[in-house]
């Protein structure tokens, strides 16, 4: 058994199904898991337009704005992100995509009214 491993080339060929085992994975547990930057990058095409109409929203009624107020433009862009993605996917966004779509618009109002 020592001889077959001391031999390079089993020791490549080793090496090899190793490195490959561990990058399937990496590929296997970032689908099973996504982080929130990677769902709010695979759903931008349906958040620019709800985050862009939510920081207009924001700002326009920037002077004296309360809680609630950005609490309802942030649900209207939530909303609007979710009927967007169950048009043009014909699903319901997943939980995870809503929680991540929420944070993504609460940061960027919250952005917007910082300036």
């Amino acid at each position: 058994m020592d001889e077959l491993l001391s031999n390079p080339l089993i020791q490549a060929a080793l090496v090899t199904v190793i490195v490959t085992a561990l990058n399937a994975l990496v590929v296997f547990l970032k689908q099973k898991f996504p982080t929130q930057a990677a769902l709010v990058e695979a759903n931008w095409c349906y958040l620019q337009p709800v985050v862009t109409a939510a920081i207009a929203a924001a700002k326009a009624q920037a002077t004296g704005i309360t809680g609630t107020a950005v609490g309802n433009i942030i649900a209207k862009a939530l909303d609007d992100f979710s009927q967007a993605y169950k048009t043009l996917e014909g699903k319901e966004a997943s939980a995870k995509e809503i929680s991540a779509a929420r944070a993504e618009i609460t940061n960027a109002v919250a952005k917007a009214l910082e300036a």
